[in-house]
């Protein structure tokens, strides 16, 4: 991990925090720079993790999808250095890669016309498959980073789910 990486994240455990706020099905943060997560049509349970490291929200699904509840992540990353989204996505897929999960190819998709990097990675263990959306998201002073997983028998059902909340995502 380089010096860049980790003074970003040694950064964003000092910084004084301000809870977000949720309102209805929508979570308002500011910690990492302003965003906005939408929970489209109330399927998603939104919890505030700001003031837990560069944690921002976490969504777990309300209704289970083939009994699991899938869970979309979200961190926030701050920009320092000229760092760009390529280093970014490059230095996230690195650590998913050491902690032994198996890595997609990127892709870079449109999502409420932004451009947005993405990613799958799975992870198999006691038998069990983990599927995972990674989605890195450039914005004015911070990069947003949300990563859905669902156990393989769910994902399928899951996969449009994650996809709405970062179609609708603001920042």
């Amino acid at each position: 991990m380089n010096r860049v990486w980790i003074f970003a994240i040694a950064l964003s455990f000092s910084l004084p925090v301000l809870p977000g706020e949720i309102i209805g099905n929508t979570y308002i943060g500011e910690k990492n720079g302003y965003i906005e997560i939408q929970s489209p049509g109330g399927k998603w349970q939104i919890v505030d993790r700001e003031g837990q490291g560069p944690s921002i929200a976490n969504l777990t699904v309300k209704d289970p999808i083939k009994g699991s509840r899938p869970t979309l992540l979200f961190q926030g990353i701050p920009k320092m250095g000229g760092i760009t989204l390529d280093q970014i996505m490059q230095m996230i897929r690195t650590s998913v890669e050491q902690q032994g999960l198996e890595l997609g190819p990127v892709e870079m998709k449109r999502y409420g016309g932004k451009q947005i990097a993405t990613f799958n990675s799975t992870l198999t263990k006691q038998g069990i498959k983990v599927v995972m959306n990674t989605f890195i998201c450039e914005g004015p002073k911070n990069f947003f980073m949300a990563t859905g997983s669902a156990v393989e028998g769910a994902y399928e059902g899951a996969k449009p789910m994650f996809e709405e909340v970062i179609e609708k995502l603001k920042y």
